[in-house]
């Protein structure tokens, strides 16, 4: 995956810049590389997915989009995007809503990255990373390893060298 850069041309900014401020403004942004685009909105620009009033003004929402429109989702992808946008250190979330609450109109996915400092009130608090690549089985686990090596390769690799020996 490429690394981002800032678009600087988009019909989005027509429409934002009709809207709001240009002080408003200047906390949308939309960047893109080889795979994806992402519209990022900090501060005031992202309040109207923010509820709890001591969350405004300080929650950056990412809009992330395949520029292929695929509906595929890489968690390694998603994590890469958030620490070139935002930062490695911020921490961000996924929500799948109740169904009352759905939005399923494309294939597009959101990340809500909290302040500075702060963590999420859930997860994990150490590291514990592992990209040491394996074909996982029945009760066997699998990753895929550092160099996104895709599983059904590593399965064939595998095979070739059960095969071999």
């Amino acid at each position: 995956m490429e690394k981002f850069r800032r678009c600087r041309e988009h019909p989005a900014y027509d429409t934002i810049a009709k809207e709001f401020s240009k002080e408003d403004a200047k906390n949308f942004r939309i960047y893109e590389n080889d795979i994806y685009e992402v519209w990022v909105y900090k501060k005031q620009m992202a309040n109207f997915l923010v509820h709890e009033e001591s969350d405004k003004d300080k929650i950056t929402y990412l809009s992330i989009k395949r520029k292929d429109k695929q509906s595929i989702h890489d968690w390694r992808h998603f994590q890469e995007i958030k620490n070139e946008l935002v930062g490695e250190e911020r921490e961000a979330v996924e929500i799948y809503p109740k169904e009352s609450r759905l939005h399923d109109t494309v294939n597009q996915y959101h990340l809500f990255v909290v302040p500075v400092g702060r963590m999420v009130p859930f997860g994990w608090t150490n590291r514990n990373v592992d990209y040491t690549a394996k074909v996982g089985g029945h009760n066997v686990s699998g990753q895929r390893g550092k160099e996104n090596k895709s599983l059904e390769f590593l399965a064939k690799e595998t095979f070739k060298h059960i095969f071999r020996n």
